[in-house]
């Protein structure tokens, strides 16, 4: 009833030429300047105008074309996560976040020890949604690429054969206007052509308020040298 807002966003480069995959956090709290809205935080972008104005917005502030997209709910999430067997990550801390596992409202406790870790779909998400970092939202971006890494990581070391079912099995937890065969034949082509490349960053940016309200700022310069990187199929991270 109060709208939806995009908790995560993130703009990827994937480049079959080259076996190499960017991906680009916007912070949900960046400010930008929503036609007939005013200034506001990306993620409200979503709330006013669904998919198509989040990729709309992220377009412009990237300045970049985006081809196309994915959508994934928090329990989508869930889903996806123990369709490909649980995934492996490395867990810079221990997490113990209430309002993460949704103990805080009497849901399943769940903590995980800092480590490499193998995580099923109930503590990968408790992974990705956590903000309780001296940093916040920007530990937690990194957090979610080092997710999403760790899935690609798990679908490309399936064997040949199991490919095709587990995608299509996935696909069922993705909202996408890509087609499951496009994404079958996109995951073989990195198969065949060995280990995929990624690189992983966050939009240059700073913190801040306006009329008592935090916001993240992003540095306009900065993201244009950064996404000059990301078009040369270079590491954006520095």
């Amino acid at each position: 009833s109060m709208g939806a807002r995009s908790d995560t966003n993130i703009v990827v480069r994937v480049d079959p030429t080259t076996n190499s995959a960017t991906l680009v956090s916007i912070p949900r709290d960046t400010m930008i300047n929503i036609d007939g809205y005013g200034y506001c935080k990306f993620n409200a972008a979503y709330s006013y105008g669904g998919a198509a104005l989040a990729i709309k917005e992220a377009s412009e502030l990237l300045g970049v074309n985006i081809s196309h997209y994915a959508e994934v709910d928090f329990d989508s999430l869930i889903g996806l996560v123990d369709t490909v067997g649980g995934v492996d990550v490395t867990v810079d801390q221990r997490i113990n976040d209430p309002d993460a596992d949704g103990s805080v409202i009497g849901q399943k406790k769940i903590i995980i020890e800092a480590g490499e870790q193998h995580l099923n779909g109930e503590q990968a998400l408790v992974f990705a949604r956590s903000r309780a970092y001296v940093d916040g939202d920007f530990t937690r971006t990194a957090n979610q690429r080092k997710l999403i890494q760790a899935l690609v990581d798990k679908v490309l070391a399936l064997p040949v054969t199991e490919l095709p079912g587990v995608i299509q099995a996935a696909a069922k937890c993705v909202t996408t206007d890509m087609k499951v065969n496009d994404i079958i034949s996109l995951a073989q082509q990195f198969k065949d052509d060995g280990d995929l490349l990624m690189y992983s960053a966050m939009l240059p940016s700073v913190t801040g308020y306006v009329d008592g309200v935090s916001y993240v700022f992003a540095d306009e310069d900065k993201v244009a040298e950064m996404m000059k990187v990301v078009d040369q199929g270079g590491d954006p991270s520095g």
